[in-house]
């Protein structure tokens, strides 16, 4: 089993528990054990054998279409199918397109009716 701790749960003057700056620290149970106990909010990453493949559970996940690029969301599509994928942007921040799901309404391979699942639909029946 392996233990990810992120470096802003590791508290102050213990610099030996962790690394500033890094995404995240992977190292032996007993010292990830420590920061456990230590940490008032531990985020956690277990790893360790499955008995499915990663594949099984695609059907779980939901992804937005902030992706920029048609090839990457064609390939969310096609991997995650089209009730899985919903609009998306960066918004507050200036990265994304404008308007938001103009890379949906321009996607040459996307049938009218995935395009209203993409742009609307989906996401009303992930929120309920």
């Amino acid at each position: 089993m392996a233990i990810d701790v992120h470096p802003h749960h590791v508290p102050r003057g213990r610099p030996e528990l962790g690394r500033p700056g890094a995404p995240r620290l992977r190292a032996d149970s007993e010292r990830e054990a420590t920061i456990l106990v230590v940490s008032p909010a531990p985020v956690l990453t277990l790893g360790g054998v499955r008995d499915r493949p990663p594949s099984h559970y695609l059907g779980r996940f939901s992804v937005d279409s902030a992706v920029f690029d048609e090839r990457v969301l064609r390939l969310l599509v096609d991997t995650l199918g089209e009730d899985h994928v919903m609009l998306g942007s960066d918004y507050p921040h200036p990265l994304g397109e404008s308007p938001a799901g103009d890379l949906i309404r321009r996607a040459g391979f996307l049938p009218g009716t995935a395009r209203a699942e993409l742009l609307a639909a989906d996401a009303e029946a992930f929120l309920g």
